[in-house]
């Protein structure tokens, strides 16, 4: 059973009752637009919140607490789905019936502890903290350029949303790192408690008045603000497809193709552009895997994934540079294979049950369900799963074919390897 119940003005509670798993989770999420100059800000506060609080004032103290806990975790947040950054803390944690214990509580205790009791020095977060985090953050925006099929998408995504905050990482970029002190950082951290929307997801056993009398009494520090609003995500019209070419040091080219599509106007409109993803993209059953990598040996790799919360079909290939402009014109010819209706019956049913099975699982995964139901709560949309599952049952050819269609080139990159 799902519900969504109200916590305060502004903060929310996306309620699973499940008796399938024997951990519980829950997560607090706080949304606000993507913006490059706070993206990096925000990604370092639930980091920085994990270095320790009043109570439990270093990392040790903090795992040892979960230790008593029956190996219970905590994590760090930092998303984005589509304009729109979602940064904040996960908890799982052994459910009460196994041990006799109320482990949930405990956990809602501490994580209430860590948010809003976090280690200061002068209305400024703990300078070690903060300059450790720092540099981790720096090593996993360092770690994303090294790996250049990643290095390639972004690249592609900054030119192609160059005005659009879409283009930015969801952690951020490294040029905005220096300028982050404990005392400014401090700041935003109040700024986010008071200004951000709050999303939260439970899912495990509790009843769900005592889980949310439970999430309540935790945010009960929160201030009771008005809270800011997200932005709509506009549909963008591309004009002439743009080609862009970089070279770097490389044995195999990076070849990336970003296309708009129309955001889904509703359920059934999504379950067409997911199937058509498949059709085209995704797994080993797609005609780009079966077309351009395996008959016409054009590419290492080749995919295509449809972001629903933004409406962009990104396109990525590994490629020999020789190879570019055949295996350029044989992907978008396959996106009109795909818009003429050119794709088989038993096309379809593979990727109807590709999606199915898919999430069949996500149905068993307690982070996917999470994220699931965040993204939902991002879009303003309440639709479960199992409705999403019944529509992708029932997507027909010329849905497929017309969601084929809608998709409109937008810009070509090209990551060309030559020799050193």
């Amino acid at each position: 059973m799902i519900q969504t119940k109200t916590l305060f003005p502004g903060v929310r509670v996306t309620l699973i009752q499940s008796q399938k798993f024997k951990t519980g989770c829950f997560s607090v999420n706080f949304l606000v637009p993507h913006r490059a100059e706070t993206a990096a800000r925000n990604a370092l506060i639930p980091s920085v919140l994990l270095r320790g609080s009043r109570s439990l004032p270093d990392i040790g103290a903090i795992s040892r607490r979960l230790d008593e806990l029956y190996g219970a975790s905590v994590g760090t947040i930092a998303r984005k789905k589509g304009e729109t950054q979602v940064v904040g803390l996960y908890a799982d944690f052994i459910e009460d019936v196994l041990v006799g214990e109320p482990v949930f509580r405990q956990m809602t205790e501490l994580v209430e502890d860590l948010l809003f009791h976090p280690l200061t020095q002068e209305n400024a977060f703990d300078s070690d903290a903060v300059e450790g985090e720092k540099e981790n953050l720096r090593n996993a925006m360092a770690g994303a350029l090294n790996d250049k099929r990643i290095y390639a998408v972004r690249r592609l995504l900054k030119t192609m949303c160059a005005d659009e905050s879409y283009g930015i990482p969801s952690i951020g970029e490294e040029w905005s790192l220096p300028g982050i002190g404990p005392a400014d950082l401090y700041a935003d951290y109040l700024a986010l408690l008071s200004n951000a929307r709050v999303e939260l997801f439970y899912m495990g056993r509790q009843d769900p008045d005592a889980v949310v009398s439970a999430l309540r009494q935790m945010l009960l520090p929160l201030p009771q603000t008005q809270r800011q609003a997200l932005l709509p995500v506009a549909d963008v019209v591309p004009g002439a497809p743009r080609t862009v070419i970089e070279s770097m040091e490389l044995s195999q080219s990076k070849l990336c193709i970003g296309c708009r599509m129309p955001q889904a106007s509703d359920l059934q409109d999504l379950a067409a552009k997911l199937v058509f993803q498949v059709i085209f993209g995704a797994g080993t059953t797609s005609k780009l895997f079966l077309r351009v990598r395996e008959e016409l040996s054009l590419c290492y790799y080749a995919s295509a994934s449809y972001d629903k919360y933004k409406g962009i079909l990104l396109i990525s290939a590994g490629i020999d540079r020789e190879n570019y402009d055949q295996a350029k014109d044989e992907i978008l010819l396959q996106l009109d294979e795909c818009a003429s209706g050119r794709f088989t019956s038993d096309d379809l049913e593979l990727a109807r049950d590709q999606l199915v099975s898919q999430l069949n699982q996500d149905l068993d995964n307690p982070g996917r369900l999470e994220e699931y139901y965040i993204g939902q709560a991002v879009q303003g949309t309440e639709q479960s799963i199992e409705a999403l599952r019944s529509q992708i049952e029932q997507v027909t050819p010329e849905a497929v074919r017309a969601a084929a269609a809608s998709v409109r080139l937008d810009t070509i990159y090209l990551l060309e390897g030559v020799e050193a």
